[in-house]
C-alpha cells in the first residue's frame, strides 16, 4: 500500500514472525519495506488510520502490534515515534481464500491499546465473542505509518489498514 486510500489493504505481503519489536531509530533514509504505508508526495495526509489485526494460529492466540509514525525534518532526518501499541487476541472469525485474509488466518476479536490516550488519540472496537475488532489511531501528521509486530502465542501477525 503506497498511497493514501480508504480501502483496506494488507500491511505485509507475508505475516510477520518477529518475536520482538524491531528497534527503530532516526535515519536519513526514507522509510520503506514490509509494514510501511503512506506517500510523502501526497499533500494533506489523512489524520487517522484504521487497523484491523489478524494473524496465524489458534483461537485465543496473541500478539502485540505497534503503530509507528515517521516524520521528516527540514534537512531530511526521518524520525519515528510510537503512535500506539496494541495487545491482540485472535478469534474464530477467519477470512476467505484468495482474499487479503485467508481461511487459515484469524481476525482479532480483542484489542487492548497502550501508549495512547484512549478516546483522544484513538478509537477502539473490541467486541470479543469472535467478532472482528479494529482500532483507529491519529497519525499526527506522519508522512509514513509503519506497523510492526511482536508475537506472543500466535505463529504469525499482520493487519489490514486504511486511511480514514
Amino acid at each position: 500500500m503506497s498511497a493514501y486510500t480508504s480501502k483496506l489493504s494488507r500491511v505485509r505481503a507475508t505475516s510477520s514472525t518477529d518475536s520482538s519489536f524491531p528497534a527503530k531509530a532516526p535515519t536519513a533514509t526514507q522509510p520503506s519495506g514490509a509494514g510501511v504505508v503512506g506517500d510523502p508526495v501526497v499533500q494533506g495526509a489523512p489524520d487517522w488510520i484504521q487497523v484491523i489485526p489478524f494473524g496465524d494460529g489458534a483461537d485465543n492466540a496473541t500478539f502485540d502490534l505497534r503503530v509507528i509514525g515517521w516524520k521528516v525534518s527540514d534537512l531530511g532526518l526521518w524520525v519515528p515515534t510510537i503512535l500506539a501499541q496494541a495487545a491482540c487476541t485472535l478469534s474464530t472469525a477467519v477470512g476467505i481464500d484468495t482474499y487479503e485474509v485467508t481461511s487459515s488466518q484469524r481476525f482479532a476479536d480483542t484489542i487492548s491499546l497502550t501508549q495512547v490516550r484512549a478516546d483522544v488519540d484513538s478509537k477502539v472496537s473490541s467486541p470479543t465473542n469472535d467478532l472482528v475488532a479494529s482500532f483507529q489511531v491519529e497519525t499526527r501528521g506522519s508522512a509514513f505509518i509503519e506497523i510492526t509486530f511482536d508475537l506472543g502465542t500466535a505463529t504469525g501477525a499482520n493487519a489490514l489498514v486504511s486511511w480514514v
